[in-house]
């Protein structure tokens, strides 16, 4: 498998029914997430490794941790650095 240059990111990232946490290389020139996703249309998918992927809907306890994952662009509601995640004091 051919390693991407460029700067690796911790995110989080929401689906429909399910949330994944890893990682993400940001192809050279490419400054911020949103630029991630949206920028080259052509690439429909978002490869994210050492992932783990957990349930959101009430009543559903699965979780699985995956080496690679691609997931579709089009169902992402979602996504965020780890590094911009701060806690809510008093919660």
């Amino acid at each position: 498998m051919e390693e991407i240059e460029g700067e690796k990111k911790e995110i989080v990232i929401y689906l429909p029914n399910c949330k994944v946490e890893g990682w993400v290389t940001l192809p050279p020139g490419c400054r911020s997430l949103p630029d991630f996703v949206t920028l080259n249309p052509a690439k429909k998918f978002v490869a994210v490794v050492d992932a783990t992927v957990t349930a959101i809907r009430a009543h559903e306890t699965w979780k699985y941790r995956v080496e690679r994952i691609s997931i579709s662009k089009d169902y992402i509601v979602n996504i965020f650095a780890r590094e911009g995640m701060k806690p809510i004091e008093g919660r």
